[in-house]
Parts: structure tokens; sequence; C-alpha cells
């Protein structure tokens, strides 16, 4: 039997995506026993209601995983990030979880991270420096 699989999909519709996540995390329940699943997100908003900075991510077995964490470039180094993941950790720990998971990339600066201190283990996975990057 050949496997026929469609031509690569950019912009996939959200719905599909959702599908997706939904099966993984069916079977992942269905395979471990651990049902405790959720989803967080906190976003600040400025007078107008535009998003100025803003963290999405879930819990799961004890662990909390950070998967976007954003801060709009006129709002930088001025704190957000840090009381982001002040308010992550909070939540982290009323769940009941032990460790926070966050992925970032090779070319952010050194010590972009640095005013932000857990009481969590913290696995930071750092994938390499974009291509063009001049760092």
């Amino acid at each position: 039997m050949k496997i026929r699989i469609p031509p690569v999909n950019e912009s996939p519709d959200d719905a599909d995506v959702h599908f997706l996540d939904d099966r993984i995390n069916q079977y992942n329940f269905e395979t471990t026993g651990i049902t405790d699943g959720r989803i967080f997100s906190f976003f600040v908003r400025d007078e107008l209601g535009d998003i100025i900075a803003g963290l999405y991510g879930w819990t799961w077995g004890g662990t909390c995983a950070v998967r976007y964490l954003w801060v709009r470039a006129d709002h930088r180094k001025r704190g957000y990030g840090t009381a982001l993941m002040e308010a992550v950790e909070r939540e982290a720990l009323v769940r009941g979880c032990t460790q926070i998971v966050l992925s970032t990339h090779a070319s952010r600066r050194r010590g972009s991270m640095s005013g932000w201190v857990s009481r969590l283990s913290v696995r930071i996975s750092i994938t390499p420096v974009a291509i063009g990057s001049t760092t």
C-alpha cells in the first residue's frame, strides 16, 4: 500500500491543529492515566486593548510547559517577561507542577531571562542560532 501525503500546508486550519492536539492528549491520557492536562494563558493589554505581552502554555503530569512568551518591542526591558514568568510559576505551583520547561532561541541575548528566578526546576532548551543571525 502506498500512502499519499499531500503537499505541505503552511496555513493549516485552526480546527485541524486542534484536532491533532486533542487526539495526542487523548492518547497520552489513556496511555498514562494522567488526566490533569490544562491550558494557561496571560495577556497584558494597553489602554486600547492591544496585546503588549503574552504567555501561553500547558500543564500536565507535574510539568508546566511555556509554549509562547512574547513582549512587544517597545515594552521590552521593562519587566513584562519577568512578571509573566512569575505569574506562570505561581499557577504551576497551584497546579502541583515541579518543573517548568521553556524553549528559546540561541540568538537571544545572554541574560535576557536573568530577572526571573524560579522556585521550581527549570529546563530551558535552546535551539540553534537562526540563519543570518549576527549573534
